[in-house]
């Protein structure tokens, strides 16, 4: 028991450092141009992903405008930036960075050994639609491009239901 105790003393002490890297979904060689199509009916066909934040939450372009589409809570929102701007200061001001990013709870995420290896980004395992809280319990590791299409056919399905509207259950089909 004394050598658990010094074990998890030892793993408590060890600080898992987050850089602004860990910030965002180590994703390389996805299809951009398939990644937003279950969001097609909130971002239009014209979307083109720039960045995936650590969370799954994605900012694109679209006509002239950038954008943030936060994924696990269904809305997009424009940044009041251009392009070019964007590309070079991508952070926003504090509050924007702190919830956009979130990098307190991927610091903790990261700290509770939860790393994201290439391709995947944190997903809640109980999405905030159903209730689920942003706590470590809650968070799993997901292909990205997974976690980004479920959460978008989920919230389309989702798009017309009055708020407070109790739900039973939900079934997934998978496709051929």
């Amino acid at each position: 028991m004394k050598f658990l105790k010094k074990i998890l003393n030892l793993k408590k002490a060890i600080k898992i450092e987050t850089t602004y890297d860990d910030l965002f979904a180590p994703v390389s060689g996805i299809n951009k141009n398939e990644l937003l199509l279950d969001w097609h009916w909130l971002v239009g066909e014209s979307a083109e992903p720039l960045l995936i934040t650590a969370l799954g939450d994605v900012f694109y372009r679209s006509g002239n405008g950038i954008f943030f589409l936060d994924v696990n809570w269904g809305q997009s929102d424009a940044l009041e930036k251009g392009y070019q701007e964007f590309r070079e200061d991508p952070w926003g001001n504090d509050e924007e960075f702190g919830t956009r990013y979130a990098p307190d709870f991927v610091a903790k995420l990261r700290e509770s050994g939860i790393i994201l290896n290439s391709g995947q980004c944190y997903s809640f395992k109980k999405p905030p639609c159903f209730g689920g809280n942003m706590v470590i319990g809650n968070i799993s590791t997901c292909d990205v491009t997974v976690h980004i299409s479920l959460m978008g056919q989920l919230y389309y399905k989702l798009k017309d239901v009055p708020p407070g509207t109790k739900i039973s259950g939900i079934s997934l089909e998978l496709a051929d």
